[in-house]
This record gives structure tokens, sequence and C-alpha cells, in this order.
């Protein structure tokens, strides 16, 4: 199942690992985001991290991307890197894409932002 797909703006202009990407997804409901994000909460899923994240929100660690639980309808995933666009991709196509279809539920999925930001230490 596809969620969501990577712009070409963002495939053409990945030239920096120093590039940060945020992309915020709204379900339908808040009882759906819920029963979406238990499928974390209740087992491991492809080696993903679920712990807390710097904001204290719920958040799921998989690679170089994350997962994390920002509203009542609303996950955010975020990755950067030089692998970002494949982190941020598997995270929403694969991870996220599974957890919905794990809770046997039927939501339709909202892009509410997407965001690149170049990010120096």
């Amino acid at each position: 199942m596809t969620l969501w797909k990577l712009s070409d703006d963002w495939l053409r202009n990945h030239t920096s690992p120093d590039l940060v990407y945020t992309v915020v997804l709204r379900l339908d409901s808040p009882d759906i985001t819920q029963r979406v994000w238990q499928q974390f909460e209740d087992r491991v899923v492809d080696g993903a991290e679920v712990g807390g994240g710097p904001e204290g929100h719920p958040t799921v660690l998989w690679g170089g991307a994350y997962l994390e639980l920002v509203g009542d309808r609303e996950i955010e995933a975020g990755s950067g890197g030089e692998d970002a666009l494949d982190s941020l991709n598997y995270a929403i196509n694969e991870l996220l894409a599974n957890a919905i279809a794990s809770a046997d539920v039927s939501t339709r999925i909202k892009v509410v932002s997407a965001a690149r930001q170049l990010v120096k230490d």
C-alpha cells in the first residue's frame, strides 16, 4: 500500500546529508489513529524501537527514520542523512502501512505538511 509518494523535486534536490525531511500525515479519526499506533506498542515491527521522542510524544525509531504521534489524528515521519529519502519512504509506506493493515482499519491518509530543511551541526 502506498500512503505517500516521494516528490521528484525532493529526489532531484537531495544534494546534502545535512537535509532533514518531515511529513505529517492525518488519519480519519482519533480512534483509528490510536488503533494504528497500538500496533507499534503491542509488538516490535521490522526491528523498530518504540519509545518517547524529544517532545515526549510516542515515537517509533527505525534506522535513520522515525514516526511520531504528534496529535490525536497526526503522525509525523522524519529522516535525515544520506539515505534520508529511502528511510522516510520505508517508514511511511512500509512501517506505517503495515501498522494500518494490522489494525484492520480503513482510513484515508492526508498529507498535512511536507518540509525539507538544511540542518548543520
